[in-house]
């Protein structure tokens, strides 16, 4: 951290989500946000662990009583007792089966030790409750999850917070069930999975349901029904459901001169291949190779917002799309650049290969690097989107332009 003299800070932090810690920063030390830039460097792998700012107040408030710029490095240990690691979980859960296996009822209990301190739990960051029924259709329930404050380290966002262990313990109840039933468990689970248009466990309709042909293909691919002989052999099934995170996010696309694209992101790579994604979905849609698209990770002042940062699944679902938008945009601009070249008007044209077509006479076209060295300068597009909505409602398919 460095403050510079106009009073403006810097911040040099190995995270996942700028724009999030920006704000706690902010926060812990009272200062509004536009006085604190973040600038990302390697995140490498962080499983969840990399979304806070933790030690960046300490550093904020060494630098300005020093007058100097501070670095802070943690030693291994340090790093354990500072980190977020996941909860201990407590599980309790009670299901009522019909005679024909068809689950009835379910009550979930969930008690996670959250650690010392507040840490993450004022904002129901162990939401579990949204897992009572799982895939499965679950008409009556009742669920309770309790964070509890106990004296370790604090807990935090570890990898699907909260999640693992109640699945663990679903599922494990699940093949209970089956044994208690003397059914094959697969057989169990495929009679009481939810389907088009049913409700889980919170009374939430569901669509574009897919549990019974992902199950079925993993069924078959295994070879479940080919019983196999020998001693020390076993094997299991397990379903593992989970929402998707939403909130906004944004690229800035820009056409370079030499025909190649650059896309300024605000999400780093934190070791899950979301870049390589950006860029094959820039490629595809702009109809160039993928070695002509690049990903420059900008800045908190010069990157556009992004609210949630690299977790929840949500970024191949949000960015993604706001790359498609920022393509369309970027297309449409080319387009009418090749229109005037070509003399015609811009839907007589056909786009692909990195050429500009008339669709009459396919023959007469122009190139997409010809058509930039006329506009003369590197041409820029913003795409901005949203998908979902909060965790425990259903995820809806919404898109929309952040300016």
């Amino acid at each position: 951290v460095a403050i510079e003299p106009d009073g403006r800070i810097q911040v040099w932090t190995a995270a996942k989500n700028p724009f999030g810690i920006r704000t706690q920063l902010a926060k812990a030390i009272a200062v509004p946000e536009d006085r604190i830039r973040v600038n990302v460097v390697n995140v490498g792998g962080e499983f969840g662990g990399k979304g806070d700012a933790i030690d960046l107040p300490i550093a904020y408030f060494l630098a300005r009583q020093s007058g100097r710029p501070v670095k802070i490095v943690m030693s291994y240990a340090e790093e354990l007792t500072a980190g977020n690691p996941a909860h201990p979980t407590v599980v309790f859960v009670r299901s009522g089966v019909k005679r024909d296996g068809r689950i009835v009822a379910r009550e979930l209990r969930v008690i996670h030790a959250c650690g010392a301190y507040a840490a993450l739990k004022p904002n129901a960051a162990l939401a579990t409750w949204h897992y009572a029924g799982g895939p499965y259709r679950v008409d009556h329930a009742s669920i309770e999850f309790l964070q509890v404050y106990t004296n370790t380290v604090p807990g935090g966002y570890f990898r699907s917070p909260g999640s693992v262990q109640t699945f663990f313990a679903l599922e494990s109840h699940t093949d209970m069930i089956a044994r208690e039933l003397g059914m094959d468990p697969a057989e169990f689970r495929l009679l009481n999975l939810l389907g088009e248009g049913e409700e889980d466990a919170l009374g939430q309709k569901l669509r574009e349901v897919r549990f019974r042909e992902v199950f079925q293909a993993a069924l078959n691919a295994a070879g479940w029904e080919k019983r196999k002989p020998g001693r020390n052999y076993g094997r299991g099934v397990a379903l593992y459901e989970r929402h998707i995170g939403g909130e906004e996010s944004g690229v800035i696309l820009r056409a370079e001169l030499d025909g190649s694209f650059t896309l300024v992101s605000p999400i780093p790579d934190q070791g899950a291949g979301t870049h390589t994604i950006l860029r094959q979905i820039a490629a595809e849609e702009m109809g160039v190779p993928i070695q002509q698209v690049r990903v420059v990770v900008a800045d908190t002042d010069t990157a556009p917002n992004d609210a949630g940062g690299a977790r929840a699944s949500r970024v191949t679902y949000v960015a993604s799309r706001a790359v498609v938008k920022a393509c369309s945009q970027l297309r449409t601009q080319l387009t009418a650049q090749a229109a005037r070249l070509l003399e015609c008007a811009p839907d007589e044209i056909d786009f692909r290969d990195g050429q500009f077509r008339f669709r009459a006479e396919p023959s007469q076209q122009v190139s997409l690097k010809r058509v930039l060295a006329q506009i003369g300068s590197p041409l820029p597009a913003f795409g901005g989107a949203a998908y979902g909505v909060p965790h425990g409602r259903l995820c809806a398919d919404r898109a929309r332009g952040t300016r």
